[in-house]
């Protein structure tokens, strides 16, 4: 994998493993409850246009199972994933692998993993690194702000950092019931969201990857 800023700064939450430096602008803690570690970070964001031009590939997956977790150089839960709509990028099978940053040791930024038989649609690059076990894997540009969590058939969340570029298609009221927990949701964030017309979303996606 290209080493770009987004790595750079996902690479310097090492300290929290290894006791390096972090780089400006990251500032990973430490906190230990119940002997799972916490993983705070800043990371570089990307607006919905630059991630859209960046990924090598954009789609709503439906996560199968758990393939396998790794602790060095950095903690990542491999999970084996179905396409559902394949919205940018070339892909001759069905099934991929996405890492997620994150395992049953450590929490990244207060994200849940992914959960088996969800669906999400994710912003993705292509794994290059050799410690990656798997074919065919690839990483979150951006983490959770490249990750859209599927409500249902109508609502997808975007799970951090709110984009002015999708406002038109914000759903508002549903965003203020999920944050004032009136209705039942799957919302595993904490940070700053946006709930979205699912279909909106996807001619959206289509509109910027053509």
């Amino acid at each position: 994998m290209e080493i770009n800023k987004t790595t750079f700064s996902i690479l310097c939450l090492a300290v929290l493993l290894v006791g390096c430096n972090s780089g400006e602008n990251t500032q990973p803690t430490e906190v230990i409850e119940e002997e799972r570690g916490q993983i705070e970070a800043e990371l570089e964001t990307f607006s919905f246009s630059e991630s859209m031009e960046k990924a090598d590939l954009v789609a709503e997956v439906k996560i199968i199972s758990k393939l396998s977790e790794i602790e060095e150089p950095l903690p990542k839960t491999i999970y084996s994933a179905t396409i559902v709509d394949l919205l940018k990028g070339e892909s001759e099978i069905l099934e991929i692998n996405i890492m997620q940053q994150g395992n049953s040791n450590w929490q990244f930024n207060d994200n849940a993993l992914f959960s088996t038989d969800e669906n999400y649609i994710l912003v993705l690059k292509k794994a290059t690194d050799d410690y990656v076990p798997y074919e065919n894997t690839y990483w979150i540009l951006g983490e959770e702000t490249g990750m859209y969590q599927v409500l249902d058939k109508n609502i997808t969340v975007k799970m951090a950092l709110k984009d002015n570029q999708l406002n038109s298609i914000e759903l508002n009221d549903v965003t203020e019931k999920i944050k004032n927990k009136e209705i039942q949701s799957k919302v595993s964030s904490t940070n700053e969201f946006q709930a979205l017309d699912k279909k909106a979303l996807k001619e959206k996606i289509n509109k910027e990857v053509k």
